[in-house]
């Protein structure tokens, strides 16, 4: 056999697609699924069947033919790191693994080895890397930040995850208990790797390592192992900047496209390849997201950094970096992190997604790292990320205290973090981050200056005075301060308040957005928070007899004010007798009786409203069609959102029982967007949602009441009308008759590789009414819906109705979006081969 010295042979990405689909691929994949078997269930500790050849490598390699040397010797000599960029990652363990190979293709080891491989030569070499990476404080080669496995290694979680396939009692979730990680760290690679995780970074798993903790929650090993097996493929197998190192020779082979030989040393700091963004030059050694991967502080530094003095950035979850000069458009970059941001209390999985790619930015690129950091510290709801930066910031029988003195180091880098905190929800945290009461004052006793300086939004959901919450708001208030939320206040919190809105004027704040939410307002109180003349957004319930003329005509001069909602709940109005002013208002919320409501309305001098809502209890013999009449005429050609909802006065009181033609005087709005119809017990047809598609077609929103078993309500065919009538629909409440469904059988066809762009409804929220289904109908509802909506994300049960029905019709519609998106993958693939 003819040997030659390995060399690079993969540098475009259709050299990467024909490796992946090569002989050479297919048996390094094929080596990890045999070595993954092979420790099913086993310990490191476990004895191990060795060949006689096994048992003689403290001597030397038996039986290996000398001129293969040159050849097996530099996966072995690369698999150490490289010695100009001072770095080690995925691609050296990846040369190990390529080095075992070539040891077994020569006779050297054999499959009675493969054990043995894993559990000792394997892991004595994952042993010696820790060593090295500690000793040198090797930087991760593209690493993927917090959201990697680890810095350096992948296979040890692999083989791990395979060890513990099976077993009995450990579960994923138990590389959270320090206890069960110290004592089956000796055993199993897995939980080994957790432990030397945890020895280097602090805080929790979930902030400095969240992709791990993700993995945590999967319910089996097995499901962890292949998910491993899987990610190994995309993450190592399948990245360029990782394959384009790979060496090929006689035993590794690589026929596929060749390349233009480059006379560079295959010693040099890149590997032997140009950098094409550098032309000639491409050699040099180039900064951040470069194509070897991200070069990032090794955590063995910053740990040492940590201890020395001066000014250092760090937080869990987030590397310690030294604070970086930024080159860019920093206005547009702003823009695209607030874009992935999403909007504050999105709890979705693109919420998450988009968190996780800002964290990947924030260690991808200097430039990246300022507007990335401002979006993932935008909005707290709780002060222990920030807290936790402070090593004086300990825990204590379960309490977390403030102990000792802070330096001013460790403030500079509080700091750091603090100021990008626009929005703060101030609420007790949750047991497991039980932050003592005395540790805000503690902060407020040591940090002079404001402890979130660039505060824009505070809101506290629960202000109860003996939780240390209304009170403790203080620790909070900056001038920069533009948005207040208090809610559930009494008349106990109402002057603490007050004393807060008090301090809020003398530090000259210009407040924009005040909501106060509660049952004990006082008129001190409301005196005060309108008394800022920026104010734009205003919400106020629970004043009772404290709200008169006086308080509303105040209100009403507001020279900013354009959002009101108001609650005349229990208030004590007399007749109206005079205009009350809010010339500049866009949007009216009023909970009041519908005769005070037709009153009310006249005195608004505002001729541009677009948003309308009206929450009132039940009015036996009033004319509510006429109070709509009164409502469009007057706002006929500026409204875009209506709500009408009944809130009963009482809990027994009954529901409130409307004809459709009651909201007929609603179809001459040309520009609605959004109606919400809420708590009316009402007969809705099909013949109904056709004439709300064709008189509002620019609806996005449409929110329709429950209708109770036994009442008349729209079929699916009403579906099939909004698809076609209303194409920008994104939200949509409807009670369905699901029982008399007819099917086309070209509905359930399979999917079209390449549909037409479909309806992009977005949320469909269903009352059933209760009748028995079959498994039958379950299948064809959902073809029936996906047909419609093909981008549907989520399909809810009203109020819980036939809620695991509904669940049963929502996962077959994600099934049948998978299956499509995967055809369509694989279609443009196969049409992008051909090109090729």
């Amino acid at each position: 056999m003819s040997y030659q010295v390995p060399r690079k042979a993969i540098l475009s990405k259709e050299q990467l697609q024909y490796f992946q689909e090569s002989k050479t691929h297919q048996d390094i994949v094929s080596y990890i699924e045999t070595l993954n078997d092979a420790v099913i269930g086993s310990k490191l500790t476990d004895d191990c069947s060795m060949s006689n050849n096994s048992k003689s490598f403290h001597d030397g390699l038996p039986n290996l033919p000398s001129e293969s040397i040159p050849e097996i010797s530099v996966y072995f000599n690369e698999s150490w790191g490289n010695r100009t960029r001072i770095d080690y990652g995925s691609g050296m363990e990846l040369n190990f693994l390529c080095w075992l190979i070539c040891l077994e293709r020569l006779g050297v080891l054999q499959e009675s080895d493969h054990k043995a491989i894993v559990l000792k030569i394997f892991w004595r070499y994952i042993q010696v890397m820790r060593i090295l990476q500690s000793t040198y404080w090797l930087e991760p080669a593209g690493s993927h930040g917090v959201w990697g496995l680890d810095d350096y290694h992948f296979l040890p979680f692999l083989f791990g995850s395979a060890q513990l396939r099976g077993h009995k009692y450990i579960r994923p979730k138990a590389i959270h208990d320090a206890e069960i990680v110290e004592e089956y760290s000796q055993h199993y690679m897995y939980f080994a790797c957790i432990a030397f995780i945890n020895s280097i970074k602090t805080a929790s798993l979930r902030w400095h390592s969240p992709m791990l903790d993700d993995i945590s929650a999967v319910k089996t090993w097995d499901k962890v192992n292949s998910g491993m097996i899987k990610m190994y493929l995309a993450e190592v197998l399948g990245k360029l900047p990782v394959i384009q190192h790979f060496l090929f020779g006689s035993i590794l082979t690589y026929d596929g496209p060749e390349t233009p030989r480059s006379d560079a040393s295959q010693d040099d700091a890149h590997r032997g390849h140009a950098h094409a963004d550098l032309g000639g030059a491409g050699q040099r050694e180039v900064g951040w997201g470069d194509c070897c991967g991200i070069p990032v502080p090794s955590v063995f530094a910053s740990a040492q950094i940590d201890k020395e003095p001066g000014f250092k950035l760090a937080s869990p979850g987030i590397r310690p970096c030294a604070e970086l000069p930024f080159h860019g458009n920093r206005d547009i970059l702003d823009e695209i992190f607030e874009y992935l941001a999403l909007e504050d209390g999105v709890n979705s999985e693109d919420a998450r997604s988009g968190r996780r790619k800002l964290r990947s930015l924030a260690v991808m690129c200097k430039a990246f790292l300022e507007p990335a950091l401002d979006q993932l510290w935008r909005s707290l709801e709780s002060l222990f990320p920030l807290l936790n930066i402070l090593p004086a910031f300990q825990e204590s029988d379960g309490t977390y205290v403030l102990r000792g003195a802070v330096s001013p180091e460790e403030w500079a880098r509080f700091d750091w973090y603090a100021r990008r905190v626009r929005k703060f929800t101030y609420t007790r945290d949750p047991p497991q981050l039980d932050i003592a009461m005395h540790t805000y004052f503690r902060l407020a006793q040591l940090h002079s200056a404001p402890i979130l300086p660039s505060l824009r939004h505070l809101h506290c959901p629960v202000t109860n005075q003996g939780d240390f919450l209304i009170s403790g708001i203080c620790l909070f208030l900056t001038p920069s301060l533009q948005s207040l939320e208090f809610e559930v206040i009494t008349s106990v919190e109402d002057k603490l308040c007050g004393t807060v809105f008090h301090t809020l004027i003398a530090d000259g704040a210009q407040m924009q957005k005040i909501i106060l939410r509660g049952k004990g307002l006082s008129r001190d109180t409301i005196s005060m928070a309108i008394q800022f003349q920026h104010l734009r957004e205003l919400e106020v319930e629970g004043m009772g007899d404290a709200l008169d003329m006086d308080i509303l005509e105040r209100i009403g001069a507001l020279p900013s004010l354009v959002d009101l909602a108001i609650d005349f709940t229990d208030a004590n109005i007399p007749p109206l007798d005079k205009d009350i002013g809010m010339k500049d208002l866009k949007s009216f919320m009023i909970t009041a009786s519908v005769p005070f409501i037709r009153a009310f309305l006249p005195r608004i001098a505002s001729q541009d409203l677009e948003t309308f809502v009206a929450v009132s209890p039940s009015n036996p013999g009033v004319n509510k069609k006429d109070f709509i009449e009164e409502v469009v005429s007057r706002w006929k050609d500026t409204l875009v959102r209506v709500a009408l909802v009944h809130k009963p006065a009482a809990l027994d009181e009954v529901v409130e029982e409307l004809n459709t033609s009651v909201f007929s005087p609603l179809l001459p709005l040309r520009k609605l967007t959004y109606l919400r119809l809420e708590g009316y017990s009402m007969e809705i047809t099909d013949a109904d949602i056709g004439n709300f598609a064709r008189a509002w077609p620019e609806m996005t929103t449409l929110l329709l009441p429950f209708i109770n078993a036994g009442r008349p309500r729209p079929t699916v065919e009403s579906l099939r009308t909004l698809s076609q009538l209303a194409p920008k629909l994104r939200y949509l409440r409807i009670p369905l008759q699901t029982s008399n469904l007819r099917f086309n059988p070209n509905h359930h066809q399979a999917p079209a590789v390449e549909p037409e762009p479909g309806h992009n409804l977005h949320t469909l929220t269903v009352a059933s009414s209760d009748e028995p289904w079959e498994l039958r109908e379950v299948l064809h509802l959902a073809r029936y819906i996906d047909h419609f909506f093909p981008n549907l994300v989520f399909l809810l049960p009203f109020c819980g109705a036939d809620a695991e029905r509904w669940m049963q019709v929502h996962d077959i519609i994600q099934m049948y979006q998978t299956v499509r998106q995967e055809a369509i993958g694989s279609e443009r693939g196969k049409r992008q081969i051909a090109m090729t």
